[in-house]
């Protein structure tokens, strides 16, 4: 009896596991890197957390920080490269054609377009992978005090949300955060380039500032955009709204935070 007890447990957890990554995901995403199941994105965020609070700080203790200013200009310029490219991307994919800032839905046929756009939430999802290198240079910099909390909870729930959007939702209203996301992103990296030349370090005071507030900013919009998923006339899952609205709120309350601790309370 017991060990049939278990045999319909085990059953339960397979059909349980095929219907929410296979019976109810995106089908033309699924044979794509990374999107057959959650394991291997959960297993590189694993390894990610492994590595920046246990590998390399241990195998910086007794090490003299790196410099790596080449490579973070170069990594700068990728950043500023690819999401300019993810902008028209996007654009060119319904943001300029038929889409509108409303309850957009999802098109998840194969046509030319709709492919498109699957195939950049895809690329999003895999460049929020690519961003944990933001820590790992941090670390190798010993500049410890900026990995916080704020940073490696914005970096690994930024994946598995981006991961979440490109293999249930990858067009219509859901594709509009990371279109935004983009932006602030090239902003930012832009920021992080130019602050790396000492001609042009003098002329960025003040701008880190702004920088947070347009992430605020941001963060406020894709809340009340996402929120129109929950409407009962939104032909978009509520699943979405359901997601993206935790996600999006735990953000703004520590961008939020990080702003007054920075720049309000040290004025007052």
């Amino acid at each position: 009896m017991k060990v049939t007890t278990q045999f319909a447990m085990i059953t339960t957890a397979f059909t349980l596991h095929n219907f929410l990554f296979e019976g109810i995901a995106d089908k033309r995403v699924y044979e794509w890197p990374l999107m057959s199941s959650p394991w291997k994105i959960f297993g590189i965020i694993g390894a990610y957390l492994v590595l920046i609070y246990i590998i390399l700080p241990s195998y910086m203790e007794k090490r003299k920080s790196f410099a790596l200013t080449n490579i973070i200009r170069l990594y700068n310029i990728f950043e500023i490269v690819t999401n300019t490219a993810l902008i028209y991307g996007l654009a060119t994919s319904g943001w300029l054609s038929h889409y509108t800032i409303g309850c957009q839905p999802g098109d998840y046929s194969s046509n030319e377009m709709a492919l498109r756009m699957t195939k950049i939430m895809w690329i999003i999802a895999m460049l929020k992978i690519v961003q944990f290198i933001d820590t790992v240079f941090f670390i190798l910099r010993k500049k410890y005090d900026l990995v916080t909390f704020l940073h490696v909870y914005h970096h690994v729930s930024t994946a598995i949300v981006t991961w979440i959007c490109a293999k249930y939702f990858a067009g219509g209203m859901t594709s509009f955060p990371w279109f935004i996301n983009a932006f602030v992103h090239l902003l930012m990296y832009s920021y992080y380039l130019l602050l790396s030349f000492p001609q042009t370090r003098n002329s960025m005071r003040g701008v880190k500032s702004k920088l947070t507030l347009i992430q605020i900013i941001q963060m406020i919009v894709m809340v009340v955009h996402s929120a129109q998923s929950l409407l009962p006339s939104c032909q978009v899952s509520s699943v979405y709204g359901i997601i993206m609205l935790p996600y999006l709120s735990v953000m703004l309350y520590f961008f939020v935070a990080f702003y007054y601790k920075s720049y309000i309370k040290k004025n007052v």
